[in-house]
């Protein structure tokens, strides 16, 4: 696998947090909180193919070195957040409650589990979250979750396929993490509707709108496209940037159509998650469509982002 740096990854990044910025400013995209999950395949995808990357030149990963990347990128831009945001409720915010709301969801996201905090305290769209600075942070700490897991879980795999006559390692990755996928979207699917209860959950479809396992899904869906990067960069063009105008559509569909009724992620969330995986695989495959995507102000947007 060569290294390279795909210039229109950045600006579906650019779009994602565009997706997420109206949403959240009430700016005619009701379903724009869909751009997280367009990060979470992004994600899948690029750590994915790092590791793969890893695992194909060495025979192992250095976790060491991947953890300590993870926190030089994160931990110092985190701190400074939290630190500058608290300093800011102190001025905007009411201190009758509303302060002590981010003060104890900045220290769960100062450890990143942000995610576990409002499983127990509130859901994404109640009017009572609009208020916590700190909202966001519970997709960062899932990503930040599947990174602890993946590249463990990866090398795993590898070193059994050695013992595996019938399997290649490719082959074994491949299944392991179609499994996986499949196990958690019918997690997500099923706690999203509230049909199984969660043990020590009160709310399962809140568990299911924050929980990990019912995320898992959509970063093995980018770690799949990881895995078949080589060949699928080497489809028709013309299939390419059929497959991305789809993927395009079924992302703007999701953001304009979805709302805080949607029963979300379970099923639903196969839309703004395939649509991400397809113009993945477009700009991988089609020099023209990553042009597009890879639009300069939205590139810059996903820089920053």
């Amino acid at each position: 696998m060569k290294s390279e740096f795909r210039n229109d990854i950045q600006g579906l990044r650019g779009i994602a947090v565009l997706l997420v910025v109206l949403f959240h400013a009430d700016l005619g995209l009701p379903g724009g909180f869909v751009g997280v999950d367009v990060f979470f395949v992004i994600s899948g995808f690029v750590i994915g193919h790092m590791l793969l990357r890893e695992l194909d030149a060495t025979g192992t990963i250095d976790l060491r070195s991947f953890y300590a990347r993870r926190v030089r990128r994160l931990l110092p831009a985190l701190a400074a957040v939290i630190i500058v945001v608290l300093l800011a409720t102190i001025v905007v915010l009411s201190p009758t409650g509303a302060q002590q709301t981010a003060a104890s969801t900045s220290i769960a996201a100062s450890g990143f589990f942000a995610n576990f905090h409002f499983i127990q305290s509130a859901r994404y769209f109640d009017p009572s979250e609009r208020t916590n600075p700190f909202l966001h942070t519970w997709s960062l700490a899932i990503e930040e979750q599947f990174y602890l897991v993946l590249p463990v879980t990866l090398l795993w795999l590898w070193r059994a396929s050695r013992s595996t006559r019938n399997l290649s390692p490719g082959r074994l990755l491949v299944l392991a993490v179609t499994v996986g996928a499949a196990s958690s979207l019918l997690a997500s699917w099923v706690w999203t509707a509230a049909r199984v209860p969660v043990p020590f959950v009160k709310d399962a479809s809140r568990f299911a709108f924050y929980g990990p396992v019912t995320r898992v899904w959509e970063f093995a869906v980018g770690v799949l496209l990881a895995l078949g990067a080589g060949r699928l960069s080497r489809i028709d063009r013309r299939i390419a940037v059929v497959l991305g105008i789809i993927g395009l559509t079924a992302v703007a569909w999701s953001a304009k159509t979805f709302s805080a009724m949607t029963l979300f992620p379970g099923i639903a969330a196969l839309a703004p998650v395939a649509g991400a995986a397809l113009l993945l695989l477009a700009g991988g495959a089609s020099v023209t469509f990553a042009r597009v995507l890879g639009w300069r102000p939205l590139a810059w947007v996903g820089d920053i982002s």
